[in-house]
C-alpha cells in the first residue's frame, strides 16, 4: 500500500540527517495538479527561513508542503520531493489560521499569542516550527519586534528551525 501510494503521488525516499536541518530539492504539494516545485535548505548553523511575497504567491502552500513532508516522513512514507534530507525533530508545530474566538473574548491577535505561549510551555528539545503570516493581525513594526523577540526566546530554550511567512518589513 505504501509503495502504491508513493508511486501514485511521485514520492521519494528521504535520507535522514544526523544534525538538525533539512534540504529539499523540488519539494511540492502532492494534492495540487501541476504544482510549483521549490528547493529549500536549512542547516544546523541557521535558525530558519523567512518567506515574503505577494498574496497568492505560494507561501502557504510551501509551508504546508514542508509540514506534509514531515508528517509523511514521521509515519514511514516517502516524501513529495525529488530529493530530501530530513532531521527527525522531536516537535513539529504548524500555525496557520485565524484564531479569533468571540465567544471567549479572543481577538485574532490574542488567539495567536495564546497559541505561541502554549508552544513555549510545551517546547521539546528539537523542533521544526512553521508559522504562516505571523502576527498579521497587528501593526507591522510591533509585530516584527514581537516576532523577533519570540524567536530569540525559542532558540534559547531548544534547538529550533523556524519557517515563517510574513509581510513585515523588519524581517
Amino acid at each position: 500500500a505504501k509503495t502504491d501510494f508513493s508511486q501514485r503521488y511521485h514520492l521519494e525516499c528521504p535520507s535522514i540527517r544526523s544534525q538538525p536541518g533539512f534540504r529539499f530539492t523540488q519539494l511540492f504539494h502532492p494534492l495540487i495538479k501541476n504544482p510549483v516545485k521549490n528547493n529549500a535548505d536549512c542547516n544546523q548553523s541557521q535558525h530558519g527561513i523567512v518567506i515574503s511575497g505577494p498574496n497568492t504567491g505560494g507561501k502557504t502552500v510551501f509551508l504546508k508542503s514542508v509540514t506534509l513532508a514531515y508528517l509523511l516522513f514521521y509515519h514511514g512514507f516517502f516524501v513529495p520531493a525529488q530529493e530530501a534530507e530530513m532531521y527527525p525533530y522531536e516537535g513539529l508545530f504548524y500555525f496557520g489560521n485565524d484564531l479569533q474566538d468571540l465567544q471567549v473574548g479572543l481577538s485574532s491577535f490574542s488567539g495567536e499569542v495564546k497559541n505561541y505561549i502554549e508552544l513555549m510551555e510545551h517546547i521539546l528539545p528539537s523542533n521544526l516550527i512553521l508559522i504562516d503570516e505571523i502576527f498579521n493581525s497587528t501593526s507591522s513594526d510591533e509585530a516584527s519586534a514581537l516576532s523577533l523577540a519570540y524567536f530569540d526566546e525559542l532558540h534559547k530554550r531548544s534547538v529550533c528551525h523556524i519557517i515563517v511567512s510574513t509581510h513585515h518589513q523588519m524581517f
